[in-house]
């Protein structure tokens, strides 16, 4: 199965502002991905689980199953004033 990952934010500085694709062996959920995401970026670790998760644009729980295409946006708190 295969996912694209959008970053927004201060995570498009610290990951990237493309789209990543990733892949699982088998099936996965939301959470599972954000644990994946964390591993392999230690430097936004803090912000991944901070943020908001949109999979294929709605908004969603970390128990989500995914499936295979779907497109997975994180997206951080936003503080202003």
């Amino acid at each position: 199965m295969r996912v694209t990952l959008l970053f927004f934010g201060v995570l498009s500085e610290l990951i990237g502002e493309g789209p990543i694709e990733l892949g699982f062996d088998g099936p996965a959920t939301v959470g599972d991905l954000r644990a994946r995401v964390q591993r392999g970026h230690e430097e936004a670790a803090d912000h991944v689980a901070r943020c908001m998760v949109a999979v294929n644009r709605e908004y969603v729980a970390d128990d989500r199953a995914l499936a295979d295409g779907d497109e997975v946006a994180f997206l951080p708190p936003v503080s202003g004033g």
